[in-house]
């Protein structure tokens, strides 16, 4: 079993489902389980957003090169893993809420988008 894998699958299991009535065991579990996971800034919403690269321009003065093929490759690596991130707190949230209370928040959610 991959690290990751077993990562997800030890701890989870001892977090219940949030019904409405079970907040704080429900949130210091789910805190602690998404600080092990690294996603914790995610649902924090504390994560800093990736600014686009900058666009080579010849016409600038002094002239603005492109992004190198590494920086741009970099850059694509820490969206994935940040998509990644987002989706990993999302699936854990989602997970452990009730069915009424999951409805509510992709509701929110797609509002947001």
């Amino acid at each position: 079993m991959s690290s990751t894998a077993s990562r997800t699958s030890s701890g989870i299991e001892t977090i219940p489902v949030f019904t409405g009535s079970n907040w704080q065991g429900w949130a210091n579990k789910v805190q602690a389980y998404a600080q092990l996971m690294g996603v914790w800034d995610d649902i924090m919403e504390n994560v800093v957003p990736l600014l686009p690269l900058p666009v080579a321009d010849s016409t600038a003065s002094p002239p603005v090169a492109g992004p190198s093929w590494s920086e741009q490759m970099a850059y694509q690596k820490a969206i994935k893993e940040t998509r990644r991130s987002s989706e990993q707190a999302m699936g854990l949230i989602s997970t452990k809420v009730s069915d009424s209370i999951r409805t509510r928040i992709y509701s929110e959610a797609s509002t947001l988008l």
